[in-house]
């Protein structure tokens, strides 16, 4: 005989059950995608960030957490255009606020995704936009938190954009 599948929960005490092993199962799913993510096995990963994303009883704080993870993922995939998309709705939560997550966890998700869209938008060749991102990224971090990595990623994308600017001058017809 078939098996049937479980009977919906009856009563409210049943449904926050139900919510919280899905929740766990869900943060089980994004951790086997860190995972993936460690191993260089980015598609995976995507596939099994999306799968939390997809689903409508992931909270606020795993749902940022997998769009920057996928993010990054999608960066190493060089997939920039669908990194972009996922840093800027990381961003975009974070310009709202949150009545779920403290300031701290949504400034350090932000970092994170400024970092990242900045380095997407440099591949993509909007070298403007990434420069700006990486300007709002050191104003997010303050003195305390500035690194050699962003100033080096932006002083790239700011010479490229010198090249791109000097290139567009010689082009032009005299």
């Amino acid at each position: 005989a078939a098996e049937r599948p479980p009977a919906p929960p009856s009563n409210a005490a049943e449904k926050a059950a139900a919510l919280e092993k899905k929740a766990s199962s869900l943060v089980d799913v994004k951790a086997q995608a860190n995972i993936c993510v460690q191993k260089g096995q980015f598609a995976e990963a995507v596939q099994l960030y999306t799968t939390v994303l997809q689903n409508s009883s992931a909270g606020e704080d795993l749902t940022i957490a997998c769009l920057n993870n996928r993010a990054q993922a999608f960066l190493r995939l060089s997939q920039f255009v669908r990194a972009e998309q996922d840093a800027t709705a990381v961003l975009k939560k974070y310009n709202i606020g949150s009545e779920a997550l403290s300031k701290s966890v949504l400034a350090e998700a932000a970092k994170k995704a400024y970092f990242r869209r900045a380095m997407a938008r440099r591949s993509l060749g909007s070298l403007q936009g990434s420069i700006e991102d990486f300007h709002a990224l050191l104003k997010l971090t303050g003195p305390e938190g500035k690194s050699k990595a962003i100033e080096t990623e932006l002083a790239r994308a700011q010479q490229l954009l010198d090249e791109q600017r000097r290139s567009e001058l010689r082009a032009k017809p005299r």
